[in-house]
């Protein structure tokens, strides 16, 4: 919808800080945005959640996150 770059950047950021679930939150930061190894995001839940950290549940919680950040992000008129 004619965004720039670092403004789509901005509202996905912004999007994700949003998301009520600190486990989406976690996942999508350091999953997707800083784009490290699903193990090491499982090693991460483990060590700072209050859940199982699997690597199975790393791409559970992505997929959950994901479609929960669309739904953000569409209610903003950003979509990606």
């Amino acid at each position: 919808n004619g965004l720039d770059a670092e403004s789509l950047k901005s509202s996905v950021i912004d999007a994700i800080m949003a998301l009520p679930d600190n486990l989406e939150r976690l996942v999508l930061l350091e999953y997707k945005i800083k784009d490290r190894p699903p193990e090491e995001v499982a090693r991460l839940i483990n060590e700072k959640a209050a859940a199982k950290g699997t690597v199975e549940n790393v791409y559970t919680i992505c997929s959950r996150a994901m479609n929960n950040l669309r739904k953000q992000l569409k209610k903003g008129d950003v979509y990606v």
